[in-house]
């Protein structure tokens, strides 16, 4: 490397985080990175009915999906820098028909639903490692912050996994009351009935979280020089608790009558 400025010494961490960039043998000022992307997916879906009584009818039906795996999100220079996906649903239904005679119908319905989005959160793959793993003493510490921050670099490729993750979406909740009741009186249908449901969110991005360093020529040099000297032109560190939790209540309530004149 020929320095730009007299005193150049390359710092022992920079010096270290050299290894990540993958070797060029291309010949030319850049590589082609291509890094697969993975997928899968379980899924189980149940369904029970029960004649209860000639005019009771009891039913229940489950679903539960799971998706995992790992997607190139932002351009990345290694495996572990690759965005881990997952998310996982659950739904429950209970229905109850109940109609005592030819004018009378009542439908009730529970419901409730779960859904998480990165289990446990939307994450670089080495989101369980520190970043002293890397030589990098940020001092960051947490259960979801873990991973290399994102190292800029002007005019090159970043090191480190997407600044914006951590992204957590979940658990999510929501529970649903539903009764119908429908009564038929000569040319009128009447329909009424209240809907009621529970919503619990809880959402977070934890942006910078790991940390993010940029560099350019700011120290009388390259930036790629700043960068082996050590000397970033900014650093963004999150400060602060972004998860937040939405606990809403809804409700409505419906009247219909169906009148066929003739």
């Amino acid at each position: 490397l020929q320095a730009a400025h007299a005193g150049f010494t390359v710092n022992p961490i920079s010096a270290n985080l050299l290894k990540l960039f993958p070797a060029n043998t291309s010949g030319s000022s850049g590589i082609p990175i291509s890094l697969p992307n993975t997928n899968r997916s379980d899924d189980f879906v149940g369904k029970i009915d029960y004649q209860l009584t000639p005019h009771q009818q009891l039913s229940y039906d489950y679903f539960f999906g799971n998706q995992s795996g790992t997607a190139m999100t932002i351009n990345v220079l290694q495996p572990q820098f690759l965005t881990l996906m997952g998310q996982r649903v659950q739904t429950n239904g209970f229905h109850w028909t109940w109609n005592p005679n030819a004018r009378w119908v009542n439908d009730f319905r529970v419901g409730y639903d779960r859904f998480q989005q990165g289990l446990p959160a939307t994450e670089p793959v080495d989101w369980t490692k520190s970043a002293a793993s890397y030589g990098v003493p940020t001092g960051v510490t947490g259960p979801l912050v873990g991973g290399l921050p994102a190292i800029y670099i002007n005019g090159m490729s970043m090191l480190g996994g997407d600044h914006v993750l951590p992204k957590l979406l979940g658990p999510d909740n929501l529970y649903e009351f539903d009764d119908t009741i429908s009564y038929l009186h000569g040319n009128h249908y009447f329909t009424f009935g209240a809907n009621i449901q529970h919503w619990i969110v809880n959402a977070a991005r934890y942006a910078n979280g790991r940390g993010r360093l940029k560099y350019k020529g700011n120290c009388g040099g390259t930036a790629l020089e700043c960068f082996l000297e050590g000397r970033p032109y900014l650093g963004i560190l999150l400060k602060g608790n972004p998860l937040r939790r939405v606990n809403q209540w809804s409700s409505a309530y419906y009247f219909q009558d169906d009148w066929h004149v003739r």
